[in-house]
């Protein structure tokens, strides 16, 4: 799916829906969703995921059970996924939340490089904190994978890995609610699938063919359902992770117009309330590739793919791998409810010859 490259804009909010190959999710709309980012919950479900080897001549993958063992094969099945996730059914479901602030837990010393897992942050409506919000709970997918090869190897995720729009599905759906097909159809733009290892952190963007680079800071409207910007004290609210030291424009005399659009990132100034200069702090960005940047294509060099650890002979090595809906992507306000996509994620070893 053709997708240019996005800006920092404001969008109109509606819900996103989604699923992975086997990956289904499906979302359910709300009137929420009209103004607030970060106020709409239990709207994606997941059904299933599929996660396998392309090529088991020298690598196996596998899951822990519980009980901190590893039993290794060809693919990780759902009854493993179940047991490793007791949240792992079809009644799972996805909501947004954010990688912003992964130098925080990364750069934590008081969990071993080895035990750690990315951590996710809550939405602003569930916190009183305008930056760093505390680590969500649930509302992704989260599996520590283990790989294991007889010989040294590069892993990576093989060429025939895949996220695919199920765009007979959307029609369908499409003609019996009178959806947009075409809104439907972009349910894949703001869902991410993140690596962790000692080794590497990188972030996945299935459905775009350019990195968004996704900005982590902006005045919202993600604690009222009044229509305006979130205000404390006589000033707008800038959200996020940044740097420095934000500075305020005059406050207006009368509300500005209501946006042609509305949404959390593009909401009213509300008369007599500083409004916030977004261009005053210095924002961190979202450090993201397409996912094709991670495929390999065969052959015996990378041929530039993104390398998801280097692998010793007959040495565990542990790969987590995260699925989530960015909420600071602005496609999140663009997508609409019960659309399906699929992923499938294969990974393959290249041999260090």
């Amino acid at each position: 799916m053709a997708k240019k490259k996005k800006e920092f804009q404001f969008l109109t909010a509606k819900m996103l829906v989604g699923a992975l190959s086997l990956f289904v999710i499906a979302l359910s709309s709300s009137i929420a969703a009209t103004y607030a980012y970060y106020l709409v919950r239990d709207f994606a479900r997941v059904e299933q995921l599929n996660i396998g080897l392309a090529d088991t001549g020298h690598l196996r993958i596998g899951l822990e059970d519980g009980e901190g063992n590893v039993e290794y094969g060809s693919k990780v099945g759902p009854e493993q996924l179940r047991k490793a996730n007791a949240d792992y059914d079809k009644n799972t479901y996805l909501q947004e939340v954010s990688s912003m602030f992964s130098s925080a837990w990364l750069q934590d010393e008081s969990v071993p490089a080895a035990e750690k897992v990315p951590l996710l942050r809550k939405p602003y409506s569930e916190s009183t904190s305008d930056t760093m919000t505390e680590a969500a709970e649930g509302g992704y997918l989260q599996y520590a994978l283990h790989f294991i090869c007889d010989e040294p190897c590069h892993l990576y995720l093989d060429a025939s890995t895949k996220a695919e729009v199920l765009e007979r599905w959307n029609k369908n759906l499409a003609a019996q609610y009178g959806y947009s097909e075409e809104e439907l159809n972009r349910v894949l733009d703001c869902v991410r699938v993140s690596f962790y290892s000692e080794q590497v952190f990188a972030i996945a963007e299935p459905g775009q063919e350019e990195a968004s680079h996704t900005r982590f800071g902006g005045p919202l409207q993600a604690r009222n359902d009044k229509g305006y910007f979130d205000d404390r004290e006589g000033k707008e609210i800038l959200y996020g992770e940044y740097e420095g030291t934000p500075t305020y424009s005059p406050a207006l005399d009368q509300d500005s117009e209501i946006p042609t659009n509305p949404s959390a990132f593009d909401a009213i100034h509300k008369a007599g309330v500083e409004r916030v200069n977004p261009e005053s702090v210095t924002y961190a960005y979202e450090e993201s590739h397409p996912l094709s940047a991670f495929l390999h294509q065969g052959g015996p060099s990378a041929g530039g793919a993104i390398c998801l650890g280097t692998l010793q002979k007959d040495v565990d090595y542990r790969l987590v791998v995260s699925v989530y809906i960015e909420g600071w992507d602005l496609d999140l306000t663009d997508s609409l409810a019960t659309g399906k996509f699929s992923l499938d994620l294969q990974f393959t070893g290249l041999l260090d010859i």
